[in-house]
């Protein structure tokens, strides 16, 4: 009979070899019809009213969001928000109340609640950008805006030393680096006074 190496018995284990991973990470699209299952199986586990149902059936509410290209972590965005942004609820006495929904239905309409609060992300039937699709185009805007100003900051950069060896910059960064002093002589007495 073998015994254990030292080295094998005596380090102890870090992770727990029974964790639950996630079936499907959740920024991710699923596009297959497995995939879809696996994603609609971690919907349901990040989302504990859903677990009512089963796979294929979240599968089925699902279907359009993730043929537009909807993640899980935007199908929970759906659940708790509307598109502008704020939490899901009613107008009570002339006020919005937000209301997270569902705690108190039943498994009989929770289906339809589910195609309730996913409905406000469809515009006559048709599903909108998903927020994780908005940010991503904002951010592409954003970087294709900043690539487009660079050639103006680039001349800006290139005309900046040119204007700075004329006698008028000189006599400007002279004005300004006296009051850069000033200040510090200024700031410096007051740290004194203290």
């Amino acid at each position: 009979m073998a015994l254990p190496t030292k080295a094998a018995s005596g380090r102890q284990r870090t992770a727990s070899a029974d964790r639950k991973l996630p079936a499907r990470p959740s920024h991710v699209t699923p596009t297959s019809k497995s995939e879809r299952i696996l994603a609609c199986r971690e919907w349901a586990h990040r989302a504990p009213a859903l677990g009512k149902f089963s796979d294929k059936h979240l599968r089925f509410l699902a279907k359009d969001f993730f043929t537009a290209g909807w993640t899980i972590r935007d199908l929970i965005t759906a659940l708790d928000s509307l598109p502008d942004g704020r939490a899901h609820g009613q107008i009570v006495d002339g006020q919005w109340v937000p209301y997270s929904g569902a705690d108190g239905i039943s498994a009989a309409r929770l289906g339809h609640w589910v195609n309730w609060r996913l409905n406000a992300w469809r515009d006559n039937g048709t599903v909108v950008e998903s927020p994780t699709q908005t940010r991503i185009r904002r951010a592409v805007a954003a970087k294709n805006q900043r690539q487009a100003q660079q050639p103006a900051r680039d001349e800006e950069r290139q005309r900046n030393p040119t204007e700075m060896a004329t006698p008028e910059g000189q006599s400007a960064k002279q004005a300004c680096l006296d009051q850069f002093r000033a200040n510090s002589v200024r700031n410096r007495n007051l740290r004194r006074r203290r």
